[in-house]
């Protein structure tokens, strides 16, 4: 099935019931005497004129204020965040998450995140990289921009995308951390540059990248490569957490055939796994085949390795130089063409 090009914007001012919502900030509405009209209380100034909500047109306005808007412009006004992150908090919504509204949770806006944090400060560093990574999946899922660019990859193979627990990293991360109020809210973001997901600035590393993550025989995430679906600015296309290489992607094909295809990269192998072929693992990139997974296919009892690099000159370099370090461990190797 074909994803419809609909922005994301547009959805939003579609699926969220904007009346409804002004009624969670705490303002009664009622019936207007046009009859088509909703009005109440206008929070932002000090005057008898109403508030006017238009359900039909999903906007709402205010005469003596001078403002008019959508569900987006309200929640940028009441929350006083940015359009950016107004999305996200209305994209959560429509998700089901909702934030801790500042009047139960006893503090001020200001030192209170918009959005729910899914992670934990008690967490060990393996914990707190899987909850990036969980996050990183449920933003996926959310985000129609990422399911559209991956379907124009011909990536977008539910089983695929599920068992590789694919993501994306749309900088909300930043909205779900609470503003340091304590040492304890700066403790987090130290953690997180600590093992790579926020840069020594503390943006996030990842930011625009599809996501997926690398986990060791034992479960846990142990590294992310990220793909910028947009050309950077400057810079490269390719990434990984701000943290040393570890684990291979795609271990359990070793575990289950003694022949196995190797790519250059994860992407790579993404399009192998959707042809249907299971038995592929891949590097970060060509120069980065080396011990870790030589002794991943020794102790797997990997027999044969399918090279699948890229068929320029590089590519056939680099894949000679895999064979010359396959060949002492007496695993065969082939280039596929």
């Amino acid at each position: 099935m074909t994803l419809k090009a609909i922005s994301e914007a547009e959805r939003i001012r579609r699926e969220v019931d904007l009346a409804a919502l002004i009624r969670e900030c705490g303002i009664d509405l009622f019936p207007a005497a046009s009859g088509d009209e909703l009005e109440g209380r206008c929070p932002f100034g000090e005057h008898e004129a109403p508030l006017r909500v238009k359900p039909r047109t999903r906007t709402w306005s205010c005469a003596a204020c001078g403002i008019e808007g959508d569900v987006i412009s309200w929640v940028m006004k009441h929350d006083r965040v940015s359009f950016a992150h107004a999305t996200a908090i209305l994209r959560s919504r429509l998700a089901g998450e909702v934030a801790v509204p500042p009047e139960l949770a006893g503090v001020s806006r200001q030192a209170l995140a918009k959005l729910p944090c899914p992670l934990s400060v008690e967490a060990s560093d393996d914990e707190l990289l899987s909850q990036v990574a969980a996050l990183y999946v449920a933003t996926f899922k959310q985000r129609l921009v990422a399911q559209q660019w991956m379907e124009r990859q011909g990536l977008m193979d539910a089983g695929v995308i599920e068992a590789h627990s694919v993501g994306y990293a749309d900088r909300t991360l930043a909205y779900r951390l609470p503003p340091i109020a304590s040492h304890r809210d700066d403790d987090l973001r130290r953690r997180l540059r600590s093992i790579g997901v926020l840069r020594p600035t503390g943006k996030e590393h990842l930011y625009g990248c599809i996501v997926v993550p690398i986990f060791d025989e034992e479960g846990r995430v142990v590294q992310m490569y990220g793909r910028r679906m947009f050309p950077p600015a400057r810079g490269r296309y390719h990434h990984e957490l701000l943290r040393a290489r570890a684990g291979v992607w795609g271990w359990e094909a070793l575990r289950a055939s003694e022949e196995v295809i190797l790519c250059a990269s994860i992407f790579d192998a993404l399009h192998f796994r959707c042809a249907g072929f299971g038995n592929v693992t891949a590097c970060l990139g060509a120069d980065d085949f080396g011990e870790r997974h030589l002794a991943a296919f020794r102790r797997h009892g990997v027999k044969r390795i399918l090279i699948a690099f890229d068929g320029d000159d590089a590519g056939d370099a680099t894949a000679r130089r895999v064979a010359a370090m396959l060949r002492p461990l007496g695993i065969g190797s082939f280039r596929l063409e």
